[in-house]
């Protein structure tokens, strides 16, 4: 995905027609790995969660179980919803195995990008859900670049597929960028 003027334009124009009647919102951005979902969050302004950084160790077969969800919803999004202005919150590190302290300072933009951002217990809580669509062939060949590029292949991305199929937040999204 190439983010283009008319891309950022679109997305700050639904952005500032919801800020109009609101003082904050929450976006969602999904799509596959390797889509530009973490290059598109970080080139809009706003806060931004990753969902990689709420990485769950004691995951199951049940879809999003690699998201510790519950952190986020009882220690994030809890905050947000309370309306508090400034807060600390952990992030989880997969290369170091370690958690960091972070403090989140008010923003009127808040994005939660990833993968699983729209499990249906996040849901109802954005304002908007932007769509990151990339070809098959496009998608293994970014993922090639990293160095757990296996790891993808034989672990992720038959997880994603099924939030996918099951969840189908393409479907659901205000906005599908390729």
């Amino acid at each position: 995905m190439i983010i283009t003027k008319d891309i950022l334009n679109e997305i700050n124009n639904q952005i500032n027609n919801l800020l109009k009647d609101k003082d904050q919102i929450i976006i969602a951005i999904e799509g596959p790995a390797g889509s530009g979902k973490t290059t598109l969050a970080n080139t809009l302004n706003g806060h931004v969660f990753h969902m990689d950084d709420y990485f769950n160790t004691t995951r199951t077969d049940e879809i999003g179980s690699n998201i510790n969800k519950e952190y986020i919803l009882n220690n994030i999004i809890n905050s947000l919803y309370n309306k508090e202005r400034n807060f600390n919150y952990q992030t989880y590190s997969c290369k170091t195995k370690e958690y960091t302290t972070n403090t989140y300072s008010h923003h009127n933009v808040i994005i939660f990008e990833g993968v699983y951002s729209y499990l249906p217990c996040f849901q109802k809580y954005y304002d908007l859900l932007i769509y990151c669509d990339i070809e098959k062939q496009d998608q293994i060949k970014r993922l090639k670049e990293r160095p757990n590029y296996n790891d993808f292949i034989n672990i992720w991305l038959p997880k994603e597929e099924k939030y996918f199929k099951e969840i189908n937040p393409k479907a659901k999204a205000n906005l599908i960028i390729k």
